[in-house]
């Protein structure tokens, strides 16, 4: 029986559930590596993590937010909502922004401070 025919990524070590229904799996979806689930009775992969992807776009939004383009809005697209994707690129602007701002003004935060 051929599992797994829905997952479209590399797969990394897994291990089965003790009931043996399940696969697990660390895998390549889109623009991150991602916890998946493979049922061995429907054959379905289930995406199980997703905080990988928002960790990986916003170091690209913090350090070259000039490289933020279609395929990784896509890419992205695989693992949140239209909706998801504009909310975490609203309040991943807003820290980032306000950071810099901090740092420009001197203003102390989290113990360090700009002189």
């Amino acid at each position: 029986k051929k599992l797994g025919g829905d997952f479209d990524g590399d797969i990394r070590p897994s291990f089965w559930s003790p009931d043996g229904k399940t696969i697990y799996f660390t895998g390549g979806i889109g623009a991150t590596e991602q916890l998946c689930a493979l049922s061995t009775e429907t054959g379905k992969t289930t995406q199980l993590t997703r905080e990988k992807a928002a960790l990986r776009y916003a170091d690209r939004l913090f350090f070259d937010h000039h490289r933020v383009d279609d395929a990784l809005w896509d890419a992205l697209g695989d693992v949140f909502t239209e909706e998801e994707r504009l909310e975490l690129t609203w309040v991943l602007s807003e820290f980032i922004g306000l950071g810099k701002v901090m740092y420009v003004l001197g203003v102390q935060y989290g113990g360090h401070a700009h002189v």
